[in-house]
């Protein structure tokens, strides 16, 4: 084209020009408008300004009381980035970012809480009548090491989609806090974490949700940790199939209860399980020649709750050297339950009375504890609680074990003295054995008193 072949613009093209030339400059003075900048969400806007600006939290977003509880499921310190508009691209959706920064000093007795990761990445798409987009279409703001970090579709709540790139047992802890539902197939992301953990309580923490969550279908995972040597994580597998407390895994339990590297282990599993199937490993933790028996309590409840009449024999031995008074108590107790002759509940309640309120301000009801104990016709539970209640150890007021000893000088002293005599010479517990015999002595000083006071010459006249 020649220069004389240009024409003039007409009016019309002179006024696009100049209406391209006024909006552009009013963006730059004032931004994108909100309505410009709606429609212009359509597209998909350049990947260094998908999360918006970075480190910006918008206390005023739909989303921000979400992010605040998810920092709190989580352990996080601080939310370090939570947009006020969905604008990160996800396929053709748009969805929301919140960063959280861990808190390494937040939850570190909590099972769940534990791992080496820094930030949780968190991507919610809002649902509406759309699929979820798949996972592998998000940019990820996170940098940790990636046999920790993994990117998961975790379900659907609140409204949104969904998506993690975090932790593996963070991921897994907060689907299930927030009861999303859906998501990526749980049982394979749990056996993954355990297989990409780096540490030996994050291992332990993938084993047990594993098996609490599908039971019999985790127990070849479970045995092939048993034999795993890696990150020593046998005792969380074992106790692990305790949890299941199926059938095969108590059978399972049972094999290993025979091998002497895995006994001790498979003991206390065994014993968190009260299965009649697990029957051998109670009578034996009542059996165990030591003074302070394995599990004893959780022995005692199994051998009552299944009737075992095979333990009686095994609480006479322990009655007839205890290891403390509560030994003492409880295979008394036990054994009269097992023998047709329980002590009434009633008894049990009144102690627990005494114990719980003594140190209250509600006197009365400790009065009316200890009048029922004192006139209860069950003497030998009387006895029982007498004895539990002068025993009783615990910081502040001595007020339960004077009640008890009370109780001990009224009730009839030839049932009580033999006892406290017994106990006193054959506790495995010295300091138990010492308060014992200061107790005895004082009921018996009473004793002493009586024959002066019986025998004494009367006054002349």
């Amino acid at each position: 084209m020649t220069h004389s072949d240009k024409r003039a613009p007409s009016l019309g093209e002179t006024v696009l020009v100049l209406l391209a030339m006024t909006a552009t400059t009013t963006i730059a003075l004032y931004g994108i408008p909100e309505s410009l900048q709606s429609a212009l969400s359509l597209g998909t806007p350049p990947i260094e300004n998908a999360a918006g600006p970075y480190g910006e939290v918008d206390t005023r977003s739909q989303i921000y009381p979400l992010a605040k509880q998810v920092s709190n499921i989580v352990f996080a310190s601080n939310v370090v980035h939570c947009d006020g508009t969905a604008v990160v691209p996800v396929a053709d959706q748009r969805g929301f970012r919140i960063l959280l920064q861990r808190d390494k000093t937040r939850g570190q007795r909590d099972f769940t809480s534990r791992g080496d990761w820094e930030f949780a990445d968190i991507v919610l798409v809002p649902t509406g009548n759309l699929p979820p987009p798949p996972v592998s279409t998000i940019m990820w703001d996170t940098s940790d090491p990636e046999d920790l970090m993994r990117p998961v579709y975790m379900g659907v709540g609140e409204g949104f989609h969904w998506y993690g790139h975090m932790e593996m047992g963070q991921q897994d802890h907060l689907r299930t806090t927030m009861k999303l539902e859906g998501g990526e197939e749980r049982f394979n992301l749990l056996v993954e974490s355990i297989e990409h953990a780096t540490s030996r309580r994050d291992r332990g923490i993938a084993i047990r949700n594993l098996a609490n969550v599908f039971g019999d279908r985790a127990l070849p995972i479970l045995l092939r940790e048993v034999h795993n040597p890696q990150l020593d994580s046998v005792d969380f597998a074992i106790h692990a199939l305790g949890m299941v407390n199926s059938e095969k895994s108590i059978d399972a339990l049972l094999r290993l209860y025979e091998s002497p590297d895995t006994k001790v282990r498979a003991r206390a599993a065994l014993s968190s399980t009260f299965s009649p199937l697990a029957k051998q490993a109670y009578l034996d933790n009542l059996s165990i020649e030591s003074s302070e028996k394995p599990f004893y309590i959780a022995s005692i409840r199994a051998a009552i709750q299944h009737d075992w009449k095979e333990a009686v024999p095994l609480l006479e031995e322990i009655k007839s050297a205890p290891y403390s008074p509560l030994y003492y108590i409880d295979s008394s107790l036990a054994i009269r339950t097992l023998n047709g002759n329980p002590a009434s509940e009633d008894l049990l309640t009144h102690q627990q009375v005494i114990r719980d309120l003594c140190c209250g301000s509600r006197p009365d009801e400790v009065e009316s504890a200890y009048r029922a104990l004192l006139s209860h016709p069950d003497r030998h539970g009387a006895l029982l609680m007498a004895i539990k209640l002068a025993t009783a150890e615990g910081k502040g007021s001595r007020r339960p074990s004077e009640l008890g000893v009370e109780l001990l000088k009224t009730l009839p002293l030839e049932t009580v003295l033999p006892v406290l005599e017994h106990l006193r010479t054959t506790l495995y517990d010295e300091r138990a054995r010492d308060r014992l015999s200061d107790i005895y002595h004082e009921v018996k000083g009473l004793e002493m008193q009586n024959i002066a006071l019986r025998t004494a010459p009367r006054p002349i006249g």
